[in-house]
């Protein structure tokens, strides 16, 4: 599953600034779950980025996306203490793809929404859960997650068990992007998600099943000047390994 992250950051970066300071990756740390699942506001970006590879019984193959994105539009040290509901601190975008590879069709849907009145938001306790508005992931058991999303006719509803616990990427989960101090994110996977559940695709609803990976990163400032993103690659090897490239 090939994924690239300059597109998804310049559309991050191209929301209004915020000053301030922002808490920054600036070496290990000991991580707690489910509470490091969640949401992370002292950084200022955050993606959960969910991906899959299912099989219908009859053989067809479907791959399907859904990822979440945060961003801060103001620093910890300048939010106000504004009694709205409506009043945001975070701003939330997500993005659901379905592929059907024999069917030879793409669906792609994108959202944006402020991180208030229920609208788009994540927590990591008691469990976690991350949303906008009917799109969805959210826990249910100590290593198992329902992922919910529709738009137009195309639906994915999923059961995911978690057979490999986190994978701290990098250095036990830091993740080193750039030389500077602070270039740099906190990075942890869910390699071996086992997936079952139902699609549907132009009308028709198809029992699948397969696996999933999810990428969960939050950062501050993780790229160097001239750097544009990167891309990486999640492979799940019949032996019951798994490997991550990127570049």
């Amino acid at each position: 599953r090939p994924r690239q992250a300059g597109g998804v950051q310049a559309r991050l970066e191209g929301l209004p600034p915020a000053e301030g300071a922002f808490a920054r990756a600036d070496g290990p740390v000991e991580f707690e779950f489910p509470k490091d699942h969640g949401p992370h506001p002292d950084f200022q970006t955050e993606w959960w980025y969910y991906t899959g590879n299912l099989q219908a019984a009859d053989g067809r193959r479907y791959g399907y996306q859904l990822t979440f994105f945060r961003r801060a539009v103001s620093a910890p040290d300048e939010r106000s203490l504004r009694e709205s509901q409506w009043a945001a601190d975070q701003v939330y975008l997500a993005h659901f793809a379905l592929t059907d590879v024999d069917g030879g069709q793409f669906h792609a849907e994108e959202r944006f929404e402020r991180g208030a009145a229920g609208l788009a938001g994540a927590e990591g306790q008691p469990a976690f859960a991350v949303w906008l508005q009917d799109w969805r992931v959210e826990q249910t058991g100590k290593d198992t997650y329902r992922l919910a999303a529709e738009q137009e006719g195309v639906s994915i509803a999923l059961e995911l068990t978690d057979r490999k616990g986190p994978v701290l990427q990098g250095e036990a989960g830091y993740s080193q992007k750039g030389p500077e101090a602070g270039n740099a994110s906190y990075y942890i996977s869910q390699t071996r998600l086992e997936s079952s559940g139902t699609m549907r695709v132009n009308g028709e609803e198809v029992g699948v099943s397969g696996w999933s990976w999810m990428d969960h990163e939050y950062s501050t400032s993780a790229l160097s000047e001239g750097q544009v993103g990167w891309d990486w690659f999640s492979i799940q090897l019949d032996n019951d390994r798994e490997m991550m490239v990127y570049t």
